[in-house]
Formats: C-alpha cells, sequence, structure tokens
C-alpha cells in the first residue's frame, strides 16, 4: 500500500517463524486466480506483518510499532474474508465435575457454505496452539471475568443462582477462591490444554438453517454518600460513593441527542458506533485490547437484540455506560475521557458502521410496531425536535458524510453537554479533580430541550405495511404537577394491569399490550398500544379505546393499588441493587431537575391513596385527547 514506505525485519523464534511461513501460505492458497494481484497480497502481508509484531513509517514520519497482543484467532481468520463473507462469531464454556462444554457460533450469510467455515474454525484453534498463548491473552481474559464476576455478585437475582451452581460443582473454596485462582493460571496452561482437550478433537458440528421470517412476540449496606457538582468546565458531576462496593460504574450522559442531531437524526447514534474505532495512534483493536487488560465493559449504543432495553435509544440524551473493578475505575474513566475528546474513526470506518446502520434500521423498516411507534411521535411532537428518530432512518442516513459526524462529534462532548453520574468506592472529589484535569475549559451546563407540546385535538392516523400482525397505538403528551406525579403513576399502572388481564388473558387479542406514564419533570407522555393479528385489527382497535377511555378510578380497588406499588417498588429496588443502574437513575435525576429525588425514588408512592387516583384520573385522563395511530 501506498502509505508504507519502509518495513523493518523483525527476528522471530522459529516456532513463530513456521507459523509465520504456513500462515503467508495458506492466506493465499485458497484464492480465485482474480484474487491474486499485488495489493492483495501486499495487504495479507502486511496482516502478517502486524501479526508478528513488525513496524512502519506512514507518511507523517513517525515510526509507529503494530500490534504485539494476541488477537482471537477464529476472530482473525473471518475478519480476513470479503466483508460480505463474514460470520458473527461468539464463544463460550460450561463446566461441570469431570466435565466440560466449548460452543463456538457462527452466524453465516444465507446463503454460505457450512463446511468452509466448519474448517476455518477448526485450523483456528489449531492455529492458537502453534502460535501461543501469551500472558498477556491471560491477563485480558482475567480482567473481563474479574469485572463480569463482581458484576454477577452484586446482583442478588444473580448472586444466588451464580455462588449456587459453584458450589455445587467446585464447593465453597472454589467459589470463594474463583478469582484467585483464575488470576494464578499461566498461559503455557492454556495453550497445553487447548492443544491437549481441543485441537483435533472430536465435535459436534450443527447447522441451522434459517426459517420462514415471521413476526415474533415481543443484606446489610454501607452507608452511601450522594454528591453532585457542576465542574469549571461546564460538566456535571453526579456520585453515589459506597465504600463498600467493589465495582467502579459510570454512566456519561450527552445531554439533548434531537438538538444535536438537528436535521439529520441519527447522526449522534453513528457517533457512538465509532468511537472504538480508534483513539489517537490506537485503532480498533488497540482500544479492545486496552479496555480488557482494565476488565472494562464499555456499552455505547442500544442492543437491537434486547428490546426491553429501548428505553436508552431516546432523543433527550445518549449513553456511555462504563463498568469495571474499583481498582481499574480511575485508568478506564481515564481511557474514557480520552475516547470522548481524541477518537479518530476513519472516512473507511464511517462507511463500514453505515452501511451496518442503513442494514440494521433496514429489519424494521416495514414492522408494524416500528412504523406505529414512529408515526406516533411525529404526530405528538410535530415540529419538536423529538418528532425525529434517535438512530435515523435510512433518508437521514444518506444526509450524512464523514465531515459531519466529526462536527457532530466536536459539538456533542463538549463538556457543557455531558453529565457524568459514577456509582463507586471514589470519593466526588478525586472524580471532580480528575475530569477537570482531562477535560480542561470553561462552561456552565447547557439546558435541556425546549419545552415539548402538549395535546389538544384528538385524531387517528393509518398506514398499511402488510404482515400477519398489526400495531395500534394511542396517546399524547400533556403537563402533570410534580406533587401530583407519584399518583398518576400508579393510576395508569393500573390501568395497565388491566389491559393485560381483559385484552390478553380474557380476550388473547395480543401478547405485548398495557399503558405507560414517561415523566420528564413536570411533561408526561401517556401511551397505551395492543399489537394484534390483522385479522382482528377492528376488535382490537375498539377493544383498546374502550378501556382507555372507559376506565374509572372510582372502581380501583385497594388490593389494586397495593399490587401495583408493590410491583413498581419491587422492580425499582431490583434495578437499583447494580451500580450501573444506580448511575443511570442519578442521571436521570439530574436530566429531570432534581438529582435529590434519587434518594428518595424508593418512597415516593407510599402515601398514594385511593383517593388521589380518582382525583389526578379527573385531573388528567378524563376527556384527554388522544391521538390513534392503527398499522395494518
Amino acid at each position: 500500500p501506498d502509505a508504507i514506505e519502509q518495513i523493518r525485519p523483525v527476528t522471530l523464534p522459529p516456532a513463530a517463524l513456521d507459523a509465520y511461513n504456513r500462515l503467508e501460505t495458506e492466506m493465499v492458497a485458497n484464492w480465485q486466480e482474480d484474487q491474486i494481484t499485488v495489493p492483495n497480497v501486499l495487504v495479507k502481508q502486511l496482516r502478517l506483518q502486524q501479526m508478528a509484531g513488525g513496524f512502519f513509517q506512514p507518511d507523517g514520519g513517525e515510526i509507529k510499532q503494530l500490534h504485539t497482543e494476541k488477537i482471537d484467532a477464529a476472530t482473525e481468520i473471518i475478519e480476513d474474508l470479503p466483508p460480505d463473507e463474514r460470520a458473527e462469531i461468539g464463544s463460550w464454556w460450561e463446566r461441570n465435575d469431570g466435565f466440560g462444554r466449548l460452543v463456538i457460533e457462527l452466524r453465516m450469510p444465507a446463503d454460505a457454505d457450512p463446511a468452509r467455515y466448519h474448517g476455518l474454525v477448526s485450523e483456528a484453534l489449531a492455529r492458537a496452539v502453534d502460535w501461543g498463548v501469551t500472558p498477556d491473552d491471560v491477563h485480558e481474559v482475567v480482567r473481563m471475568q474479574e469485572t463480569e464476576t463482581l458484576i454477577e455478585r452484586e446482583q442478588l437475582r444473580h448472586l444466588a443462582i451464580m455462588s449456587s451452581e459453584s458450589i455445587a460443582n467446585g464447593g465453597v473454596d472454589f467459589f470463594l477462591n474463583f478469582l484467585g485462582d483464575l488470576g494464578a493460571v499461566e498461559a503455557e496452561e492454556v495453550t497445553r490444554v487447548l492443544g491437549a482437550y481441543l485441537v483435533g478433537s472430536p465435535h459436534l458440528a450443527v447447522h441451522v438453517l434459517p426459517g420462514a421470517a415471521a413476526d415474533a412476540p415481543d443484606g446489610a449496606q454501607a452507608e452511601v454518600v450522594l454528591k453532585r457538582s457542576e465542574l469549571t468546565n461546564g460538566a456535571v458531576l453526579v456520585t453515589l460513593q459506597n465504600p463498600a462496593s467493589a465495582l467502579f460504574a459510570a454512566h456519561l450522559t450527552v445531554r439533548n441527542r434531537a438538538e444535536i442531531d438537528g436535521d439529520r437524526p441519527g447522526a449522534l447514534n453513528m457517533v457512538h458506533r465509532l468511537l472504538p474505532r480508534g483513539i489517537g495512534g490506537c485503532d480498533a483493536a488497540c482500544v479492545s485490547h486496552k479496555l480488557r487488560s482494565l476488565g472494562a465493559e464499555v456499552k455505547l449504543v442500544d442492543d437491537p437484540r434486547f428490546p426491553m432495553d429501548d428505553y436508552y435509544t431516546t432523543g433527550r440524551f445518549s449513553f456511555i455506560r462504563l463498568e469495571t473493578a474499583a481498582a481499574n475505575g480511575v485508568e478506564s474513566l481515564v481511557l474514557l475521557l480520552d475516547m470522548i475528546q481524541h477518537a479518530s474513526f476513519t472516512a473507511e470506518a464511517y462507511a463500514e458502521e453505515l452501511a451496518a446502520q442503513a442494514e440494521l434500521l433496514g429489519r424494521g423498516a416495514h414492522s408494524a410496531r416500528g412504523r406505529a411507534d414512529r408515526i406516533l411521535a411525529e404526530a405528538l411532537y410535530g415540529d419538536h425536535p423529538l418528532a425525529n428518530p434517535p438512530a435515523g432512518d435510512p433518508g437521514s442516513l444518506e444526509s450524512l458524510t464523514y465531515d459531519i459526524l466529526r462536527h457532530v462529534y466536536h459539538k456533542a462532548f463538549a463538556p457543557s453537554n455531558l453529565v457524568f453520574a459514577v456509582a463507586s468506592p471514589l470519593a466526588h472529589a478525586q472524580l471532580a479533580a480528575l475530569i477537570q484535569e482531562q477535560l480542561p475549559g470553561r462552561g456552565t451546563p447547557n439546558p435541556g430541550l425546549p419545552p415539548a407540546p402538549v395535546t389538544t385535538e384528538s385524531h387517528r392516523l393509518t398506514e398499511t405495511v402488510g404482515g400477519q400482525m398489526a400495531a395500534i397505538r394511542t396517546g399524547a403528551l400533556l403537563g402533570v404537577e410534580p406533587d401530583d406525579a407519584p399518583a398518576l403513576e400508579m393510576l395508569v399502572a393500573v390501568l395497565s394491569d388491566r389491559l393485560g388481564m381483559d385484552l390478553r388473558e380474557t380476550r388473547g387479542l395480543s401478547y405485548s399490550v398495557g399503558a405507560s406514564l414517561d415523566l420528564y419533570g413536570a411533561e408526561a407522555e401517556f401511551a397505551a398500544w395492543l399489537n394484534p393479528p390483522t385479522p382482528r385489527l377492528a376488535e382490537g382497535e375498539g377493544a383498546l379505546l374502550e378501556a382507555v377511555s372507559g376506565f374509572d378510578p372510582s372502581s380501583i380497588t385497594q388490593a389494586e393499588l397495593d399490587a401495583a406499588r408493590s410491583a413498581r417498588r419491587g422492580r425499582l429496588m431490583m434495578r437499583r441493587l447494580s451500580s450501573i443502574s444506580q448511575a443511570y437513575y442519578l442521571a436521570m435525576a439530574e436530566l429531570d431537575g432534581d438529582v435529590k429525588a434519587y434518594l428518595g425514588g424508593l418512597d415516593v408512592y407510599r402515601d398514594v391513596a385511593l383517593g388521589d387516583l380518582v382525583r389526578v384520573g379527573g385531573k388528567y385522563l378524563s376527556g384527554l385527547p388522544l391521538v390513534t395511530v392503527v398499522v395494518d
């Protein structure tokens, strides 16, 4: 490639040299005649130099060392395939007394030859033994496992499961000493076990073919200290210091995603997808290595595989979630701050992520549920920034350019846009000094989005996409006085329970049915939904609207109120058991303008009485204008 002016030779030990020579031969052995070109061969040789730890000198003149860290062998081989032939690869390990099972999963292109990928995986295992496992490889695994184990043990429901399995299979000492024993494993032992048990061993390969497309149904606590400060650079820091915690969890919130996107919705979402693609002179593999060496788990965008966390994808904010062991918290936070200041994603990386995001959006483009949600948002918010889809749409993605994303990146991560919410054993003052040092400047926190419009008229919108399932949405935007909010939330919770009991359990109209009230300070968004089979669309629409408009708060019993209150409090208690959820709720309280409300969050519904439900029902829900959307 033109950018390479000099390649310095490196001395390899005999085993590594043999592996290098074999790789060089294998990398071109299966090529078609038209693939054997000078650029292709040079690129392959450069990858081999990378694996060997070579040096190169780019046009800038600064000599840089290519990454010497060991990259997962199977992933490396898959990445050598053309983009349209690559498979998504994952693996997991299960064990019991005297028994173990390694599962490797590849999500292949629909028309792929499974025998080819089966051969690649077998080759990868053999190559890993030939190349050897390094101490750095083991260190990364230990750090990641440490973080995952601490996260599981912090959450009671996970602790009960994980501890019972470990104690039953390995004994109490195995459970208590697990992390220490894991850290004592040597790289040579891993290589030996890999060769003895996996390479060339009998195994079962299962090829699962795609089916027809279908619309699938949806103990004693240490004293904690809450502190908030506005830093001189304009950022806000909110901390929940728990001296007994072994974890460091940070929720970095970027205010006003929809306003930052402007007339190009999805721009900031694209920026988040690109953040791990490089920092300064450290490329994507290097960034991944740094995170793994710290045991740092980072989440930058909503995971499309899990619909239950879709509430993270909102025009009100974007987020970065960071979790690691407390001992690695400071160093991990410094790396995160480096990521939001010095991201070096390239135009090529932008093009790759753009194609991936377009493909992801295309999956739901013709979903009745997706279209109904989108139409309702546009109808409720009108010209307000929140009318735009936070992840974008095919049209808005086409309007993006690399230069636009670089501009959005710098705008979004200006300190005045940022809220740092941290739950950890570290002191507030220590974190404040660190953030101020790493993010210099002066400023004040930016205000929130402009007020949302209040729904004043009822109307009905329809669209046809075709399909077996339909979608019905009805909703409104309204203002809510703070003192009325807890009672109104309880009222809508009871309504949601009744919708589920009547429309799902009794009439079988839809698995997904319910009602919600999302509060944002003094603003609220009410919504009710139903996803019936298309032949029962008319019946479903009539039933949903009748249930909402005919809901009588005076008919609510004490048992219904108590059940809704207990369920809401129980869910919140479970969510707040994890440090990262504590950080999330701290950030949301800050965005709502009252961070101290976090401390009373578990008791906010305690004094709500039946009379309060009747009062707020007459004040807010009686005669509420509703926008109804029907998509079949």
